[in-house]
């Protein structure tokens, strides 16, 4: 036997020995107090280990289901109403389309052209083509003539109006001549009578001196009226020559723009030759090649135009059930939502966001599958390592005390930080034959299976009595205690897993704490007073 084996046996021993003596002692003392124990009894059985976590039943698919586009038109027709259930292609509701038909006519009258591009790059100019280009052609001289010929007018009314303009300039010079000259005449014939009526002559008499004043108030009023005369002359001259150069002005612009619409019209004529001239040109592969790009985007083109077309009508992309919708026959399809929103952060890592909120969906018909073969619990980041995909969950929902089995399909790695305390999204699958039929959103309770034996040799947890490596269980045998060693295996929530020569299914196994009775691991532990009266059931 190796020095260690003795060593261990040896300690043991008296382990057992002092335990021995204690229960003799305590027998034989009737003054000490009798303790209470707790027993329990080996049995071969399931060992499980679970994760408990609270959650929600969901849909595995709630999908919000908008109007494509950023102004889809008005709701032009609603074919289902909040709750009723849709098969997949259903109709759901419609909008304005004529928008989208124009649009499709057009990219297909698109198509046709340059379908006809690639027949005319590939046969060449046909006789009707070219019928057509020299029409072209006849049509862009006869403008260019019209427009030259519009330019010699302009040239022509321009000299016209020069003329007239100068014409009239010279009258009004002429007039402010002529009234010049009369001023002067006047002012001269006026001094000279004055000088012959002072040489030579007898003084007037009283009644000569009246016919000499309204003499000189007439030479005043005709001399007034010549400088009126001659004031008006001179303002009509500077009219005359103001006139003259806006006239100017203006023929000079409408001569220019007249030969500017001659110089186009020549080039249009030039283009439409060239046009004519490359159109003559025989088949050439480029132009075949760019003739065949134009058709291939003028396709895509129709392609986008029917898509846009086909989602002016919603339809139901599942077998499901409408929840909500926003809006009616005549309104703007607005985006109803679903769930409750709520303050959200993006993590920048653990425990730097609060209080987030699961994503809402949002569409104008927002649309579910009920089978709600789903739940979605929340898993605490000190249990969450034990879960894996595939494990088996007992789901329970508190509001209606409906059990259902499940096994879990998918852990998000996205934590969820609430109250500073960490936790991830456990969705876990319901099994086919569960009948489970609460509401979306209703509440439940899960316990997940993290590791389970399903028969094994077991014992309650509270029977494992470590001694440094070594971990012992005290057992009654012929009324005396026993302690026996025993090699620990799966650790379950209540029982754990034990193995040994010395432990066998059906010894009662006495637990180290004191107190009532109680069931551990689905084994009955009963309570006892003395040291010979102790029985396990």
């Amino acid at each position: 036997m190796r020095p260690q084996t003795v060593a261990i046996n040896t300690s043991l021993a008296l382990v057992l020995l002092a335990a021995a003596v204690g229960a003799v002692l305590q027998v034989d003392d009737p003054s000490q107090h009798k303790p209470v124990e707790t027993t329990a009894v080996a049995s071969e059985g399931p060992v499980t280990t679970t994760v408990s976590a609270a959650g929600n039943i969901g849909s595995p698919r709630t999908v919000g289901l908008p109007f494509a586009g950023t102004n889809p038109g008005l709701v032009k027709d609603v074919y289902v109403t909040v709750g009723q259930a849709v098969e997949p292609g259903e109709k759901l509701a419609a909008v304005d389309d004529r928008t989208a038909r124009n649009q499709l006519a057009h990219a297909k009258a698109n198509v046709a052209a340059a379908e006809a591009q690639i027949l005319a790059a590939k046969e060449g100019e046909r006789p009707a083509e070219r019928r057509l280009d020299l029409a072209h052609i006849a049509e862009a001289r006869q403008q260019a003539d019209n427009a030259h010929y519009a330019f010699e007018r302009a040239r022509n009314k321009q000299t016209e109006d020069q003329d007239i303009q100068d014409t009239l300039v010279n009258r009004a010079q002429d007039a402010l001549t002529d009234a010049a000259h009369q001023l002067t005449d006047t002012t001269e014939k006026q001094t000279t009578g004055q000088l012959g009526d002072s040489i030579g002559e007898l003084p007037p008499s009283p009644l000569q001196g009246t016919d000499q004043h309204q003499t000189t108030e007439q030479h005043t009023e005709s001399d007034e009226q010549s400088s009126a005369a001659v004031s008006q002359a001179r303002t009509a001259l500077e009219q005359t020559r103001a006139q003259r150069a806006a006239q100017a002005v203006e023929d000079e612009q409408a001569a220019h723009k007249a030969y500017d619409d001659a110089a186009a019209a020549d080039r249009d004529v030039d283009v439409a030759r060239a046009q004519a001239a490359v159109n003559a040109l025989p088949p050439k592969p480029d132009k075949l090649a760019s003739a065949e790009a134009q058709l291939a985007d003028a396709e895509a083109t129709v392609a986008d135009a029917q898509l846009a077309l086909d989602n002016t009508v919603l339809t139901a992309p599942f077998r499901g059930t409408v929840l909500s919708m926003a809006g009616g026959v005549g309104e703007t399809p607005l985006a109803a939502e679903r769930g409750t929103s709520a303050a959200s952060i993006i993590p920048a890592g653990p425990g730097s966001a609060e209080n987030r909120s699961a994503a809402t969906q949002s569409g104008f018909v927002i649309l579910a599958d009920m089978r709600q073969d789903y739940v979605t619990a929340e898993v605490n980041e000190a249990d969450i390592g034990k879960v894996t995909k595939g494990q088996s969950a007992t789901v329970t929902f508190p509001a209606t005390g409906v059990t259902a089995q499940g096994t879990v399909e998918e852990i998000r790695q996205q934590e969820t930080v609430i109250n500073n305390v960490v936790e991830y999204d456990v969705s876990i699958k319901l099994d086919k034959a569960a009948n489970v039929a609460p509401r979306p959103g209703q509440s439940a309770s899960v316990q997940i299976i993290t590791a389970n034996k399903p028969n094994v040799l077991r014992v309650p947890n509270a029977a494992i009595i470590p001694v440094g490596d070594t971990n012992l269980v005290t057992v009654r045998r012929n009324n005396q205690l026993v302690k026996v060693p025993v090699t620990i295996g799966l650790v379950g929530d209540s029982a754990t897993e034990v193995s040994g020569n010395l432990l066998h299914p059906g010894d009662v196994v006495v637990l180290p704490e004191s107190g009532g009775s109680e069931s551990i691991g689905g084994q009955n532990t009963v309570r006892t007073s003395g040291s010979r009266g102790l029985s396990a059931k």
